[in-house]
């Protein structure tokens, strides 16, 4: 799939992505955050944003999981693979879907190796201005909603 593609079909509603990505010196990936506020809930108090993410874990461990994000109720809730089954199918659907994007931009390497860029991935970001201070955003990505998230990611946002 083209990079033009993979943000403008990541779900059938069109919804806008966000996206960061952080690197290491050596230009390999430390960690990548996807996430969507469907646009039926941007301008609701009752706003659910989702996410999953994939990156370093500490101790030569990259993992990955997901999240769920609850305006109306101040909530954030992470769920790795199997925690998917617990909630509605349209939002495991939703999930898994961003998961599957995540895979379309970078590459663990059949877990071989660092984590790295596709082509697809190297062309997104060369097309959207390309990487400051060793990270890249798109469309507006905000860490301080994830402040305060409790999940495995030894990632700060300071950019």
């Amino acid at each position: 799939m083209k990079d033009f593609e993979l943000f403008n079909k990541i779900t059938k509603h069109n919804d806008t992505p966000r996206l960061y990505i952080k690197f290491h010196d050596d230009f390999t990936i430390y960690a990548i955050v996807l996430m969507i506020t469907p646009k039926k809930h941007i301008f609701s108090d009752n706003s659910q944003t989702y996410g999953a993410y994939y990156g370093y874990h500490g101790g030569a461990v990259n993992d990955g999981g997901f999240f769920r994000l609850s305006n109306n109720r101040r909530k954030q809730e992470i769920f790795d693979y199997a925690g998917l089954e617990t909630i509605k199918e349209m939002e495991a659907n939703i999930l898994e879907n961003l998961m599957q994007k995540i895979w379309e931009i970078v590459d663990d390497q059949n877990g071989e190796g660092d984590l790295i860029l596709t082509e697809a991935g190297n062309n997104l970001i060369k097309r959207n201005g390309g990487v400051y201070d060793g990270v890249f955003t798109l469309n507006d990505f905000d860490g301080n909603l994830l402040a305060g998230i409790q999940w495995g990611l030894m990632l700060q946002f300071d950019y």
